[in-house]
């Protein structure tokens, strides 16, 4: 093999090596970066959702904090006046409050007045069965009200949908008159919050129901295993495909167990955006590489092999049986030079 072509394979051959630790450092490195930058926005994202709900829920809370202590509300556990539902708790009441549910219970937790709204068909409608169930196997939870300033809220399951309750003492306006009853407010996490919350974080929501939770060496399983949580509180963010990330964060009930899972939907815009930068990048240095290939090889030719070839020519001519002196002409004080003085 000529000289050429082995220096030229050397510089190839570390030009390859290289390439290929860049782009390891570009995979590592720089995507792991990327990736660990897209998995900070996306949970962002889910807290900022689940704070979004929090604040429907504290807002609910208030709403029935204004109709619990409130002497009208106290008058009608006393006498349960009819002119009290009709005056106030009219189809208009319900749409003007957005809430799906109105119940009034008394000291004995029994049910005194309860409507359900169907705020779709703006209508009153029959009580799902298992908000009652909800409310008869759960009294110690819902009506713990320990004074008439205590409030239990939160998030509950009905008809498979996650739902926002509140319940509040039933008092007078100035908060005197030791609690009568309780006063339960209701309202389903619609479309209307779901669309709200898509247009803040640019990300496709769904809640959905856990049809079962587990906890397995301090890992909370749910949906048989689907997703594993290292706590209720943690996010878990998985990649879908290249252009789609899913994170997956628990929604606790009001007794604090899981109920539902928040899936958030992203595109992967910073992920594919420094994939495309890191391609770029690998293509540059490869582009680069061979122009530095071309260069030594060039530069090589003319200062190393055409010397050499230049000396091989004057040698060549060289006649050994002339009795003239044969000289070689050399050019230049490099090592090759030397050898052209020496013969």
């Amino acid at each position: 093999m000529k000289i050429r072509k082995k220096v030229s394979t050397i510089i190839l051959f570390l030009l390859t090596i290289l390439i290929i630790e860049i782009c390891i450092i570009a995979q590592v490195q720089i995507l792991g970066n990327i990736k660990s930058q897209e998995h900070s926005v996306i949970t962002n994202n889910v807290n900022r959702s689940k704070y979004l709900i929090n604040n429907s829920v504290e807002d609910l809370d208030t709403i029935c904090g204004d109709w619990a202590p409130w002497d009208d509300t106290l008058e009608f556990i006393k006498t349960n006046n009819s002119r009290y539902i009709e005056s106030n708790l009219n189809d208009n009441t319900f749409s003007s409050l957005k809430i799906n549910t109105f119940i009034i219970l008394d000291v004995n937790n029994k049910i005194r007045y309860a409507n359900f709204y169907d705020m779709e068909n703006k209508k009153s409608i029959d009580m799902p069965q298992e908000l009652l169930n909800y409310i008869k196997s759960n009294k110690e939870i819902m009506f713990k009200n320990k004074n008439v300033h205590s409030s239990v809220s939160g998030i509950i399951s009905v008809n498979e949908k996650p739902m926002m309750i509140s319940a509040r003492p039933i008092t007078d306006s100035e908060f005197e008159s030791p609690a009568s009853g309780t006063v339960l407010i209701g309202k389903y996490i619609d479309n209307n919050l779901i669309n709200g919350i898509t247009k803040i974080t640019d990300s496709k929501i769904k809640i959905e129901k856990i049809s079962e939770a587990k906890v397995l060496n301090r890992e909370i399983t749910v949906n048989n295993g689907k997703i594993r949580f290292t706590n209720v509180d943690s996010t878990i963010v998985q990649p879908i495909d290249k252009n789609q990330v899913a994170a997956y964060s628990i929604i606790k009930g009001v007794d604090g167990d899981p109920i539902f899972i928040l899936k958030l939907e992203s595109k992967r815009t910073i992920y594919n955006q420094g994939r495309k930068s890191v391609i770029f990048l690998i293509l540059i240095i490869i582009l680069f590489s061979s122009i530095i290939l071309a260069l030594c090889t060039i530069l090589l030719k003319i200062f190393v092999i055409r010397p050499i070839e230049d000396i091989s020519n004057e040698v060549n001519k060289i006649n050994l049986t002339d009795s003239n002196i044969s000289r070689i002409r050399v050019k230049g004080k490099d090592e090759i030079s030397s050898l052209g003085i020496e013969i």
